[in-house]
């Protein structure tokens, strides 16, 4: 009888879902690049619902924007035309997890058109994730980056 619980709860007792926290958060950076390629009207409100209700962004040569407005602000700014991305290769180096913290640090290729002209850059990009109600959450995106050309 105990070997048939056993093998009960293994066949039909949903598993954990803190099972694979790296697998979690690197799902979670695919699926940033993922909603910005979409070049749509989902993409503002896809981005902003990634990000932690505290998160906080800090662009090459910016201040830190930690306030959701500022991120939009910063994102979506009102009244302009997005960005068209064309391009948004990544990469994923390392991926620490500690508990409901996770960082990820990784590479990127971005292309994108704005205002007619295509621009493109290359850098690195430190992710720091926080796991909330059990769903994984950007807390802070960190990059740095260089044209290419």
């Amino acid at each position: 009888m105990r070997h048939f619980v056993i093998a009960f709860c293994l066949l039909f007792v949903p598993h954990s879902a803190y099972a694979n926290p790296e697998a979690d958060v690197r799902a979670l950076y695919q699926e940033y690049r993922d909603i910005w390629l979409k070049n749509d009207a989902t993409v503002e409100p896809g981005i902003m619902g990634l990000l932690a209700p505290d998160a906080a962004i800090m662009p090459q040569g910016s201040p830190v924007l930690s306030t959701r407005e500022a991120i939009k602000g910063f994102w979506f700014p009102e009244g302009q035309a997005s960005a068209t991305i064309t391009r948004y290769d990544q990469t994923v180096e390392k991926i620490f997890t500690e508990g409901d913290l996770a960082t990820l640090y990784g590479a990127f290729d971005l292309s994108f058109v704005w205002e007619g002209a295509t621009t493109s850059t290359a850098g690195t990009q430190m992710m720091i994730a926080r796991r909330i109600n059990g769903e994984w959450k950007i807390q802070s995106l960190i990059w740095t980056s260089t044209p290419v050309e």
